[in-house]
């Protein structure tokens, strides 16, 4: 026990004690108190610093937080957010929640507990919550990429594998959902063969693409009786003004081709080329 409460001696230096204080997440004078009075501050560190340390020179220095980065007059930035939280190993939605319930008044001052709110727009680039916390949903292409890889040969195999606990955690349990805005289905999603009438819709959409296009038009009517090939069809897409949907239509008609109830090139050449 401290022989006196104001002794430096009795107290551990003033470098030691900062490292041990700002592991306890303390970050306001008011926070400090309220500590010191629960009985949280450990022994060796006096409760009134001030009146112990000749270093002490604020509390900023000795809580640890003069060189927080602040979000306005108030919040840190969003990497400094994004830090705390997965330092705490936090992963879902439902931990960050349940973590500033239990940490109320004892949560850094600035780091905020609604995330969406005071960040906004930067929330939404990292990748929302998931983002945030360190597991963000992969891109389209590349769960395309990875799941057509597992070899699924059903929907229901997928449906299985997706609800167990197999799936990646950065891979979306509902990819219909995620995608929305490019999933066509779940078919073309798993790389499965199409069925006849998913290949005849798509075929229609690719000859209403061609039809649009004055350059592929022609292009297509001067080929003659020679047989189309993906090398020579892609060629004259990549001279049209649809160019930059080159792959798309290339990957559309391997998909067609692969489902075998249509032959697309051929139907393409005899639609444009007589």
């Amino acid at each position: 026990m401290p022989r006196h409460p104001l002794d430096p001696a009795d107290y551990y230096s003033y470098e030691v004690a900062k490292r041990w204080v700002q592991k306890l997440g303390i970050t306001t004078f008011r926070g400090w108190w309220s500590a010191a009075k629960e009985g949280r501050i450990p022994e060796g560190i006096p409760k009134d610093p001030t009146k112990v340390y000749v270093e002490f020179t604020s509390w900023p220095d000795f809580l640890g937080t003069s060189h927080i980065p602040r979000r306005g007059h108030k919040y840190a930035s969003i990497d400094v957010a994004m830090k705390y939280a997965r330092e705490r190993g936090i992963r879902t939605q439902h931990e960050w929640s349940q973590h500033c319930k239990e940490m109320e008044g004892r949560i850094p001052c600035y780091i905020p507990t609604d995330l969406r709110r005071v960040y906004g727009e930067e929330f939404n680039k990292v990748g929302g919550m998931r983002g945030f916390l360190g597991r963000a949903i992969m891109p389209y292409d590349k769960a395309v990429e990875y799941i057509r890889e597992k070899g699924f040969s059903g929907i229901r195999e997928f449906e299985r594998w997706a609800t167990s606990g197999d799936r990646s955690v950065n891979f979306p349990r509902h990819p219909h959902l995620t995608y929305k805005s490019q999933f066509e289905s779940y078919r073309h999603f798993l790389g499965l063969p199409l069925r006849p009438r998913e290949s005849e819709q798509k075929l229609k959409e690719l000859v209403a693409v061609i039809e649009g296009d004055c350059l592929l038009k022609k292009s297509l009517e001067r080929s003659g009786s020679l047989p189309l090939t993906m090398k020579s069809f892609s060629e004259m897409v990549g001279n049209s003004s649809v160019s930059e949907q080159n792959s798309a239509i290339i990957d559309s008609l391997r998909e067609i081709e692969k489902a075998g109830y249509h032959q697309p090139l051929a139907v393409i050449h005899d639609a444009f080329s007589g």
